[in-house]
């Protein structure tokens, strides 16, 4: 019995074989259709590790330096009984930097062959003769050294490849098949060379720095801190900087330090508003620096968040700056962070002026009292709110042990609630306030009156005088706003019978001082101010005389005679007897007036023509003879 068995495939290996075969002698008689080929795949990468400067190399297309390498494909086959067969044909699929695309990142290089550069490369009829190697060479390149070049630089970068034989029937030829023991996929892969054995380990020393020393509320509208990023190690591949601010100002814009040596710096804000990311150049090799300025705004508006009624405030500028690398590991994080905070202080510049009212009084015996009211101005002309400050104010009380004050009632106003004044007694005979201030500012004093009196009521180190003391306190002003405080007094008229032929200058006097407080603020100067109140003799008062009527009256008949006398004269001359103009005009037309004159300006003219022409005629007779 003879069995025969078709369209079986004994050895799994794709193709079909054609069996004879006898179940009772138990022998079977195997005929192949196709030959079966083993192949033997081999790829080679070099130059490894791909060099960053491969200009000299021949995968480089001679107008760049991006890294490049050579791929080599070859491929050899044998077999048995393959009498028939002396070449096959192959086909492949060429892939690059799978590691990446396995992961969805994007491919760092490309594939170059023939000139032409593609991502995949799929090559059809590769002709592989029996006995020799078939060899393919394609050319491997970096897209673009960037940023995210140099950040994977220490990742593989591997090249696969896979292939089959080519399934297309040749015309009276028997197609081989590829032995399943065969590999129908082989890889390499390659490193960049980093200059480091295996990884690199950086040691990237950061620094914050800025030439100013505070912020001046109100003055200051911007901020510039200078970065400084240093390598001291191996290679740092693309390292960067993350800044954080407090909420109190902002980000402007940022300006790389290139003819400082710096590498290039590029820094974008962050969603948040407090966040900068700084990427510092590709590669920071060993001493090099990426030097960079960050420009911030403290203005008011930054300062104060938008709102400029608020009251509390942040009273530094704060910055984190965090340095870092993706790949790679730093030898000493230490140094990867650095701190800086810059105070925010309130400068103020305070005027006070002052007046009198009223500016001079007179002595009279006849009355005790001489009332005077004497304000003062503070005015703030900033460039900071006038956080807290005090005014002394000075006021004679005794002359010689004698109380020039009238009474006991002495009136204090402020124009502010955040002016409070209280009123102190002063025991010793002279007033200096700022002597013991540390803080004082001496400044020369500004008076009311540039006139030097030959008698002065003040309080001051020359005169036996004994003083109250106003003391005042401010809080808050504001900018180009003023607050006004009022003294209103009596003086005790009686006392002042010295006042003999010449004024006396009534003098009270006004300081401004800085308060003790917690708080940055600096007063730019002390001012002091005198208002003084003019006294003049009682003497120098004029009574009213009286003026004789008669004399009054007789005046006024003078002056009633006189201009009677005038209309008469001018009756006389006929002054009221002129005609109206229209009746001269009606007379003039009647009498031919207009007519008489017309022909009078002719004859004159006729007249003055006549003497012309006779005296050129003249002339001409003279000439003649």
């Amino acid at each position: 019995m003879v069995t025969v068995l078709s369209n079986v495939t004994m050895f799994v290996i794709l193709f079909t074989d054609f069996t004879i075969g006898s179940p009772i002698d138990n022998k079977m008689m195997l005929f192949r259709s196709r030959p079966v080929v083993v192949v033997t795949p081999r790829m080679q990468i070099l130059p490894t590790p791909i060099p960053l400067n491969s200009s000299a190399l021949d995968c480089s297309d001679g107008s760049s330096t991006e890294p490049c390498t050579t791929v080599t494909i070859c491929f050899s086959f044998n077999g048995n009984k393959l009498d028939s067969v002396n070449s096959i044909e192959v086909k492949y699929h060429l892939y690059a930097d799978t590691d990446r695309t396995k992961q969805r990142k994007s491919s760092r290089v490309h594939i170059v062959y023939n000139s032409t550069a593609v991502r995949e490369l799929y090559r059809q009829k590769l002709i592989i003769t029996k006995g020799r190697q078939v060899c393919d060479m394609v050319y491997i390149r970096v897209t673009a050294a960037d940023r995210q070049f140099f950040a994977s630089l220490e990742d593989d970068m591997v090249v696969k490849m896979n292939y089959s034989l080519q399934e297309d029937s040749i015309s009276g030829q028997v197609l081989p098949v590829l032995n399943p023991i065969s590999k129908i996929s082989v890889s390499d892969k390659a490193i960049f060379q980093t200059g480091c054995q295996g990884q690199c380990n950086p040691d990237l020393v950061i620094n914050l720095q800025t030439q100013q020393h505070n912020i001046v509320h109100g003055q200051t509208r911007q901020l510039v801190i200078t970065v400084v990023l240093e390598n001291r190690d191996e290679p740092a591949f693309a390292p960067n900087v993350v800044v954080k601010h407090s909420n109190n100002t902002k980000y402007v814009a940022h300006r790389a330090l290139l003819q400082r040596g710096s590498v290039p710096v590029v820094c974008e804000e962050g969603m948040d508003n407090t966040t900068i990311r700084c990427d510092c150049g590709n590669v920071l090799y060993q001493q090099q620096k990426a030097l960079f300025h960050l420009i911030f705004d403290v203005s008011v508006e930054s300062l104060h968040q938008g709102d400029l009624n608020a009251t509390e405030i942040l009273l530094n500028v704060e910055i984190n700056a965090i340095a870092s690398v993706p790949a790679g590991v730093d030898n000493n994080i230490g140094n990867n962070a650095a701190h800086l905070i810059v105070p925010i202080e309130f400068h103020s510049l305070v005027q006070v002026t002052g007046k009198s009212q009223p500016e001079q009084g007179f002595v009279s015996f006849s009355t005790n009292n001489l009332p005077f009211i004497h304000t003062y101005d503070v005015y703030n002309t900033g460039p900071s709110p006038m956080i807290t400050s005090e005014v002394f104010i000075t006021l004679p009380q005794y002359k010689s042990q004698e109380r020039v004050l009238h009474g006991s009632s002495i009136k204090v106003g402020t124009s502010s609630n955040n002016t409070d004044c209280t009123l102190v007694s002063i025991n010793n005979s002279t007033v200096n306030p700022n002597m013991n201030d540390g803080n004082v500012i001496t400044t020369p004093s500004s008076t009311v009156s540039t006139v030097i009196p030959v008698k002065d009521i003040v309080c001051d180190d020359i005169y036996d005088m004994s003083c109250l003391l106003i003391r005042c306190s401010l809080q808050r002003l504001a900018v180009d706003r003023s607050t006004r405080i009022t003294v209103l007094f009596e003086l005790d008229s009686t006392k002042f019978s010295f006042i003999q032929e010449q004024s006396v200058y009534f003098t009270t006097t006004a300081y401004v001082f800085p308060a003790e407080t917690d708080f940055p603020f600096e007063l730019l100067r002390n001012d002091t101010t005198k208002v003084s109140s003019i006294l003049y003799p009682a003497k120098t008062e004029r009574a009213v005389q009286s003026i004789n009527l008669w004399i009054i009256v007789g005046g006024i008949l003078a002056g009633i005679i006189l201009l009677v006398v005038i209309g008469l004269v001018m009756w006389k001359v006929g002054f009221f007897k002129r005609k109206k103009r229209e009746q001269v005009n009606e007379y003039k037309r009647k009498s031919q007036y207009y007519e008489k004159r017309k022909t009078q300006r002719l004859e004159n003219a006729r007249s003055k023509a006549l003497s012309k022409v006779m005296s050129r005629s003249d002339e001409v007779i003279l000439h003649e003879t």
